[in-house]
């Protein structure tokens, strides 16, 4: 079965879309990686650098996320984030 990547637009969609692809929590194997889009040719010695580099990139993540502090802003309505800044640097 090949993995079939969509657009991800928020946590939600990505939250669905890792559940739908491994609903059993399993770790990657080079077997598993090889069913995603431009990864069937990968050797074996290339597949096992890439789940060590995937695994090890993931508790990087893990870690910052899990020390990350929540930092509210007291008035968040007069920020745009649509619109970026045109002033030109100096």
């Amino acid at each position: 079965m090949k993995a079939k990547i969509k657009s991800l637009k928020n946590q939600g969609d990505g939250s669905a879309f890792a559940q739908a692809i491994n609903p059993k929590k399993e770790a990657l194997t080079i077997e598993k990686l090889r069913t995603f889009p431009g990864c069937e040719h990968y050797s074996d010695e290339e597949a096992e650098q890439v789940v060590q580099t995937i695994h090890q990139y993931v508790l990087i993540l893990f870690e910052c996320v899990s020390k990350a502090k929540v930092v509210p802003l007291p008035d968040t309505k007069n920020i745009s984030y649509l619109n970026p800044i045109k002033k030109k640097a100096s």
